[in-house]
């Protein structure tokens, strides 16, 4: 079973290689919402502020387990962002920062 999840991480790290991924660290009530609409605004940008799926729904369990952050990483956030049409991703939110990039990075 780790082998596998081993193989989707890095089938999914290949298809990511032409993306840039943009994720902010911020405050939260700071105006990253209006910084997603300014940035969105940018040809071959696709910027959304907490889109779906949210971190917020998984961050209680990050909290629990931090190894969850992982698995949302694999099996819900890259794939989504994978199915945008645009070389640039960025998402801002106030929750990326709590516990998720740590596992992004890994």
């Amino acid at each position: 079973m780790r082998r596998r999840r081993r193989l989707e991480a890095d089938e999914l790290a290949d298809r990511l290689a032409g993306k840039r991924l943009i994720l902010t660290a911020t405050t939260g009530r700071s105006g990253s919402e209006l910084l997603a609409r300014a940035l969105a605004l940018h040809r071959g940008v696709v910027a959304r502020h907490e889109p779906k799926p949210t971190f917020s729904s998984a961050f209680r369990s990050v909290l629990a387990a931090p190894g969850v952050a992982r698995e949302y990483w694999l099996s819900l956030k890259l794939p989504a962002i994978l199915a945008l049409d645009a070389p640039i991703f960025v998402e801002t939110s106030h929750v990326a920062c709590k516990g998720f990039l740590e596992s992004l990075l890994d």
